[in-house]
């Protein structure tokens, strides 16, 4: 489940800097950024409800971290306006 998290993250960020490097003018980091600050609100409402095992709780706050953190270096590339490519190092 994480893995596949992490494989998710790292091709939608792939494709929002190929897309920025083709149209600056659009910013898709921005999709991507709204797109996992919801995914976080959703694991959180999950954790919130009853009736969930302790190992699948624990899954999901370990979740709810990687994303939170996936979201801050979203927030940090697009803040550092030199990273415009998947190929640029900070990426």
């Amino acid at each position: 489940m994480i893995t596949s998290a992490q494989i998710e993250w790292t091709s939608a960020m792939t494709k929002a800097l190929i897309e920025m490097s083709e149209k600056p003018e659009l910013n898709p980091l921005k999709k991507v950024r709204a797109l996992y600050k919801k995914k976080t609100e959703l694991y959180v409402e999950c954790v919130e409800k009853p009736g969930l095992s302790y190992r699948d709780r624990q899954k999901i706050i370990a979740l709810i971290i990687i994303e939170e953190h996936n979201r801050e270096v979203i927030e940090k590339i697009a803040a550092n306006k030199g990273v415009n490519s998947e190929n640029h190092f900070e990426w």
